[in-house]
């Protein structure tokens, strides 16, 4: 670990640790008071060697915490050696103590530094007074909020160049802490065993992104880590700062990009199913729902149906779609021994057995008569059960269709398009709500947020949603003149809409 070039002492500078064990009372009932006097004796045992070793002083016990200062001088750096301490602690004694005592242990660690004053209370009892010591303390607490284990104020974290090799810090950005007025960052020590790096430098990305205020660029990382099953030590964190983006958005603010071009935007369709995902596992979990079957709505190639049966361990999938060509692809390359892939249309699906959740991702928007389909849905969907629907909303691409029409109309093609009506249907917020009760469901939540525009997105609507303008031309010398004009048109605008409608609904129990 690197440490502070300068050889100046800070007068009355120093780090302070505050290091709790977990679920104390807990341990006390299962156990008895004899066992844990022992276990504590030898945890603050060891641990009040590892402070001494690092130059520390041991300031005082706590029920099951302990309380330890480090202070500044030109041969000792207080930061670096609390969180040396830390990390010994965590890594080397508490292993060796869970082995000895055949107990599962865990501790969370606070570090805070700053200007350090001791004092003698009523002549009785000489201790630290600053407010680093009340930072300390929260900061432990904060541990078992996140489910992390050390975590350090900035102050700490800015004194220190480097960790230890296989260590790196990691910001948990605009923490409220008890006791102080302003908002402060603060900073995890992540082990390198416990975290991909790479994860961790897109981790540290979006908390910068959160930082600047920037909750739809962080909101789009957190939501998809928090999907990945290969993350599930990182949830509670993930799941925290995705529901506090989710909360600071307006609905003007940008959130994902378009998804339209399923097959060729795949990433991005990925990421508006995981946002959809996300918040329809919030609504299961609140309504303590325990779905035994799911039907996915326009699967296409069964990667975000796949998802759902790894997500729900126990629910049996149905996955439909129009395309024969999409169900075939699904059957081949994403096969679950929980999932059937079927040829079908919502609005004429007729299956066996009802669904406890049904789910449409960027889907319901082609599907039409939109009557007809809602109906059926409501049908085949048992009381109380859940839907949860992702689509485009009014005004969607608006600027990309007046430039179709207007490269139409421009190359003299006007007739092909005497009776075209555009096929996708559009609603905002309120009209997605009418339309939710017109067909017997109550509104949970709708969302209507507009999406990131991607460098990609005038030929994404090229290669997806102009297909169907593409169709009313006579010959693909007339198709290939009309996408070029189109392109030539589109790519001046700076600003396309990209409005997003989540709905989340259910249908009531007595219906």
């Amino acid at each position: 670990m690197e440490t502070r070039q300068s050889e100046q002492i800070r007068d009355g500078w120093g780090s302070v640790l505050f290091v709790d064990l977990r679920n104390f009372t807990n341990l006390l009932e299962f156990y008895g008071t004899k066992k844990l006097e022992s276990v504590l004796d030898q945890v603050f045992v060891s641990f009040k060697r590892v402070v001494e070793s690092y130059g520390g002083t041991v300031d005082k016990l706590i029920g099951d915490g302990m309380m330890a200062v480090f202070r500044d001088d030109r041969e000792r750096d207080c930061e670096a050696n609390a969180v040396r301490a830390a990390g010994e602690m965590l890594h080397q004694r508490l292993p060796n103590l869970e082995h000895r005592t055949n107990l599962n242990l865990e501790i969370g660690i606070g570090i805070s530094s700053g200007e350090l004053k001791r004092t003698t209370i009523a002549d009785i009892d000489e201790t630290i007074i600053s407010r680093n010591v009340n930072i300390a303390s929260r900061l432990q607490s904060l541990c078992k909020k996140f489910d992390i284990a050390i975590i350090t104020d900035k102050e700490t974290r800015e004194n220190i160049d480097g960790l230890a090799q296989g260590y790196t810090f990691r910001l948990i950005p605009d923490q409220r802490i008890e006791g102080i007025y302003e908002r402060i960052d603060v900073f995890e020590i992540c082990s390198l065993e416990e975290y991909d790096g790479d994860y961790l430098t897109r981790y540290n990305e979006a908390a910068q992104h959160y930082s600047a205020g920037e909750f739809s660029k962080a909101l789009e990382f957190f939501v998809s880590a928090y999907s990945d099953m290969s993350q599930k030590q990182d949830r509670t964190l993930l799941h925290h700062f995705a529901s506090e983006c989710f909360d600071r958005l307006d609905n003007s603010d940008s959130l994902f990009q378009n998804a339209d071009n399923y097959e060729n935007n795949s990433t991005t369709q990925r990421t508006q199913a995981d946002y959809l995902l996300w918040r329809l596992e919030q609504f299961i979990d609140k309504r303590d729902l325990v779905p035994s079957r799911m039907l996915d709505i326009g699967c296409g190639s069964g990667t975000l149906t796949v998802g759902i049966a790894e997500q729900y361990s126990t629910t049996e999938l149905v996955g439909i779609d129009e395309s024969q060509a999409q169900i075939q692809k699904a059957r081949q390359d994403h096969s679950h021994s929980r999932v059937q892939y079927e040829t079908a249309d919502i609005v004429e699906y007729g299956p066996v057995d009802p669904f406890d959740v049904i789910v449409s991702n960027s889907t319901m928007h082609w599907v039409q008569p939109q009557d007809k389909a809602y109906k059926n849905i409501f049908q085949h969907l048992k009381p109380g059960g859940l839907i949860a629907i992702h689509q485009g909303g009014k005004g969607c691409y608006s600027e990309l269709h007046d430039a179709a029409e207007q490269a139409y109309k421009e190359l003299g093609f006007e007739e092909y398009f005497d009776d075209f009506q555009f096929p996708l249907i559009y609603y905002d917020k309120d009209e997605m709500e009418h339309l939710l009760r017109e067909h017997g469901f109550e509104p949970l939540k709708i969302n209507q947020m507009e999406s990131e525009q991607p460098d990609t997105l005038v030929d994404d609507f090229a290669e997806a949603s102009l297909l169907s303008y593409r169709k009313q031309l006579a010959n693909d010398a007339e198709k290939q003149a009309f996408v070029e004009r189109y392109k030539s048109i589109a790519e001046k605008y700076d600003k396309i809409d990209t409005t997003r409608i989540y709905a989340f609904a259910v249908r009531p129990s007595n219906q």
